[in-house]
């Protein structure tokens, strides 16, 4: 007898209930969507809810969601579910064959809108095929190993010195000093609006770049266009503002510009700035190019843009899940992930408008964002309000797993978005919660001035 696809809904809810590992596989896979009776999506929805809450998974917990939520599952509907499955042994299985069904319904969806409409034209119809792809099939973290694979020769490479696991230098003397970026890794960026989180992104992607490393700059704010006006800002030196407004530039700027084509033409960088990602659509589009050997590290800016259709536009539990799934790619794919993020307004004082030095309890919409990040980096200037000022911003590393906690100083030059360390600055290390300040002195390179050939 052929299996529904009800009952294979009801099956794969019925294993979730019998094993609590099922759930994290399908966090990677299955999405609400892919649940097509009305019920079985919303108990599929309040189970994703209680794990994300560290909240186990039962015919009790789950009820109590729903009625919270005024979500109404018939319970007698709900209880035959409890005894549908007597073991969970194939539950792989079932997930994937459901997510096979939910694919072949997409893409039946994407063929009869593009037959209905005649007047597509081939561009057009390869955009919606491209869109629809993106969204088939979602990367598996079920691999597992032993650890006594491979440990003879892990031991060599800690006596010889040796490093399997990749360090990515973002060419920040001070800062690499401290923090080592490590496949795997997640690094969190935040800041208040205007304190130049994307420009210092963008500052280490194009160092990242000068190593030869193979970037996704995920933007959900800039065009293509403006991610490229601010490199080449960067790049020459030339004001920001008048390559943005095309007028205003000397021979000698033009020339300076179209040298630059030389040094762009050898980074390896793809942006994606089409706006309305969902964070199910980058673990297809990250997992893809790392396959196609297309991608060593991703940048997304910000975690806050990134969308879901979870949790019922909670934010919270929205940025909770995504920054938990960032930090799933970076493991899975084995890259370094760095992802911006807002800060809280309670770092600005209400009375006064003055703003204090942030913590890692100001990540706005905090979720599992400073759980699942390795690194937390937030940048914090006392000028914060003057946007388009140069100015001193302080890096303050509030969590580094493996690493020491601390601040570096840096100068900020906005017109070109450039960010440079202070030749002589306060390195300020945290140790036992208590601030310890030591004058140090870094030998830093000569600002790099662009010359033309």
């Amino acid at each position: 007898m052929t299996t529904s696809i009800n009952d294979i809904e009801q099956i794969v809810l019925g294993c979730i209930l019998l094993d609590e590992k099922v759930i994290k596989k399908c966090l990677t896979v299955l999405q609400p969507a892919d649940f097509t009776n009305e019920q079985n999506k919303m108990l599929y929805i309040a189970m994703l809810a209680n794990e994300h809450e560290h909240i186990p998974n039962d015919f009790s917990t789950i009820l109590t969601r729903l009625d919270k939520s005024d979500n109404n599952v018939d319970v007698d509907y709900f209880m035959a579910i409890l005894n549908i499955v007597p073991t969970a042994e194939n539950a792989d299985a079932y997930i994937n064959e459901l997510k096979e069904k939910s694919n072949i319904r997409t893409l039946y969806t994407s063929f009869e809108s593009i037959v209905s409409n005649r007047k597509l034209t081939s561009t057009e119809i390869t955009d919606i095929l491209k869109g629809t792809m993106s969204n088939l099939s979602l990367i598996s973290n079920a691999t597992i190993s032993n650890i006594n694979d491979g440990l003879e020769d892990y031991l060599n490479s800690i006596a010889d010195g040796r490093t399997d696991n990749v360090i990515t230098k973002t060419l920040y003397t001070k800062f690499d000093s401290r923090v080592s970026l490590k496949d795997g890794n997640l690094m969190i960026i935040s800041g208040r609006p205007g304190t130049g989180k994307s420009a210092y992104a963008l500052n280490i992607c194009k160092n990242f770049l000068e190593q030869g490393k193979k970037v996704l700059f995920i933007s959900l704010e800039m065009t293509k266009e403006e991610i490229t006006d601010r490199l080449l800002s960067l790049i020459t030196g030339i004001d920001h503002d008048r390559i943005s407004s095309r007028s205003g530039l000397t021979p000698r700027e033009k020339t300076m510009l179209f040298a630059t084509q030389s040094i762009i033409i050898k980074y390896n960088l793809n942006t994606y700035d089409k706006g309305g990602l969902s964070i199910e659509n980058l673990i297809n589009l990250s997992a893809r190019m790392k396959q196609d050997n297309e991608l060593d590290i991703l940048i997304v800016d910000h975690i806050g843009l990134v969308k879901t259709d979870r949790y019922g536009g909670n934010r919270t539990q929205e940025a909770g899940y995504i920054s938990n799934i960032l930090k799933e790619i970076a493991m899975d794919l084995k890259i370094p992930v760095v992802a911006l993020s807002q800060l809280n307004r309670n770092v600005i004082d209400s009375r006064t408008g003055e703003t204090r030095e942030p913590n890692l309890s100001d990540l706005k919409n905090t979720g599992n964002i400073e759980e699942d990040a390795n690194i937390v980096v937030m940048l914090h200037s006392e000028d914060g309000n003057e946007l388009y000022n140069d100015r001193e911003i302080l890096l303050k590393i509030t969590k580094n797993r493996g690493g020491r906690l601390g601040s570096v100083v840096m100068n900020f030059k906005a017109n070109v978005m450039r960010f440079r360390e202070t030749d002589n600055g306060a390195e300020i290390g945290l140790a036992n919660d208590k601030k310890v300040e030591s004058t140090v002195v870094v030998a830093t390179k000569e600002e790099n001035i662009f010359e033309v050939n």
